[in-house]
């Protein structure tokens, strides 16, 4: 009966994951280009389809860390320790390097995956060594390689984990995204960042050094003439490396708003 009841838990808040991992993606994106996330505007289709994607991507996710956890528990040291590893990235590594504004910043979130993984080596070490000590009897309770390892118990509070973990790695891969792949839409010298009911949210970039300005201008989607350029863009919030003491730009909240001619 109990698993009847985490079942429904999880269905029950399905739905407002999916509302809030697109608003958290566009949320990601509203960043990069510095515009206030009071604009962000989710249409029903855009919300489904990139709740259906969002929802794939974090299925096959999470289906592969589990299989890493439980591969762990009966793996040798070298592949458990590589796994750790693997594992603490995926966790703990992998939004900052969405994020990173350079190569330095890219390649301290390496720091704690590999703290980590120093202390589950010495962990699985001691472990082994411990088990050697205690003899043929303590041996004898080893799991055989064909023994079924089930999964940890996922309780309230690994629950919430998942949740805020997946907001806050999807805010991520929308600020990454516009980050590393480039290719916009403009209106004259303006990017087109998204809509707002039928207006259009334009930004402006410095033709020199790329820097996003403040300002934030608005003009009308009918009749606009629209074209695709790939501008080199300088944008807000990121991570900055370890130790950290500005992972993202404060400025977003002041950002001006003026209205387009």
């Amino acid at each position: 009966m109990s698993i009847w009841k985490k079942d429904s838990y999880i269905v029950a808040a399905a739905p407002a994951f999916v509302f809030l991992s697109v608003y958290f993606y566009e949320w990601g994106r509203y960043n990069f280009y510095k515009v206030p996330s009071i604009f962000i505007s989710l249409p029903t289709t855009r919300v489904l389809m990139a709740g259906m994607a969002i929802a794939f991507f974090f299925a096959m996710l999470f289906g592969f860390v589990r299989g890493i956890l439980r591969r762990m528990r009966s793996a040798g040291v070298v592949l458990s320790i590589f796994s750790s590893f693997l594992v603490s990235y995926l966790l703990f590594g992998l939004p900052f390097a969405l994020i990173s504004v350079s190569k330095h910043a890219l390649l301290s979130t390496f720091i704690f995956p590999i703290g980590f993984m120093g202390l589950m080596a010495l962990d699985t070490l001691a472990t082994r060594l411990d088990k050697k000590d205690g003899g043929q009897s303590q041996a004898g309770e080893l799991k055989s390689p064909g023994d079924k390892v089930g999964d940890p118990p996922l309780g309230l509070g690994g629950i919430a984990f998942i949740f805020v973990y997946g907001l806050f790695l999807i805010s991520c891969f929308g600020n990454g995204q516009e980050r590393m792949l480039r290719g916009n839409v403009c209106y004259g010298d303006k990017i087109v960042v998204a809509t707002y009911g039928d207006q259009m949210i334009l930004k402006v970039a410095d033709k020199q050094t790329g820097v996003l300005s403040d300002s934030v201008y608005f003009h009308p989607l009918e009749g606009a003439e629209l074209a695709s350029c790939n501008p080199s863009i300088e944008g807000g919030g990121g991570f900055h490396g370890w130790p950290f003491n500005k992972a993202f730009d404060e400025d977003r909240g002041n950002s001006k708003v003026t209205k387009s001619h």
